[in-house]
C-alpha cells in the first residue's frame, strides 16, 4: 500500500494508504492511522466510536457494528470492532472496516483496515492477525516496552517533548 494522504490539524494526525493507482473515490482496500495527541481521557473511545457510528448511519442505507475485543494489552486499553456500511444501490460498494483503538497515556491511536468489497474469511483473519500485532509502546514504562523485533515503534511523547 502507498501513502496517499497525510493530514495534521491541531493535535490530530491521519495517514491513509491505498494500493497503487487507486483513488479516494475508487479504491478496494485502505489502511488509515489516526493519532489524537493529548487525548488521555478514557471517555474518548466512547465518543470516537459513537461519532463513527453516527457518520456511517447517516452515509449508509444499512450500518452495523460488531465488537471483537475490549481488553488491556501491554498496559493499554484496546478495543477492536468491525463496522459495515451497505447501500441499497448495487453500484455503490459496501465498506467493511476493522478498527483498533488504543488508549495511550498521552494520546489515543486508531488503526483502520477497510475493504470496498466483501472480504473473505481468510482476508478478515489476516487483518485481525495484523491488528493483534499493532501496539503502542513506551520506553519509559515497564508494562509497555517496545519489542526488539518491531520494525516500527510508536512511542508516546514525553510531556517535555510535546510542542
Amino acid at each position: 500500500l502507498d501513502i496517499v494522504n497525510r493530514q495534521a490539524e491541531g493535535q490530530a494526525s491521519l495517514i491513509e494508504m491505498r494500493p497503487a493507482g487507486e483513488t479516494a473515490d475508487h479504491w478496494t482496500r485502505m489502511a488509515t492511522t489516526q493519532i489524537y495527541r493529548g487525548m488521555a481521557d478514557t471517555s474518548f473511545y466512547g465518543k470516537y466510536k459513537a461519532q463513527m457510528r453516527a457518520r456511517w448511519t447517516q452515509a449508509c442505507d444499512r450500518a452495523d457494528v460488531k465488537p471483537f475485543a475490549d481488553e488491556t494489552v501491554h498496559g493499554y486499553v484496546t478495543h477492536v470492532w468491525l463496522q459495515v456500511c451497505a447501500h441499497n444501490d448495487a453500484r455503490k460498494p459496501s465498506e467493511i472496516t476493522l478498527f483498533k483503538f488504543i488508549q495511550g497515556r498521552e494520546a489515543a491511536y486508531v488503526v483502520q483496515l477497510a475493504f470496498h468489497y466483501q472480504p473473505t474469511k481468510a482476508q478478515l483473519g489476516e487483518s485481525l492477525s495484523y491488528l493483534e500485532q499493532v501496539r503502542v509502546c513506551d520506553t519509559r514504562a515497564k508494562d509497555s516496552p517496545c519489542p526488539a523485533e518491531a520494525s516500527v515503534h510508536v512511542v508516546e511523547p514525553s510531556p517535555a517533548s510535546t510542542p
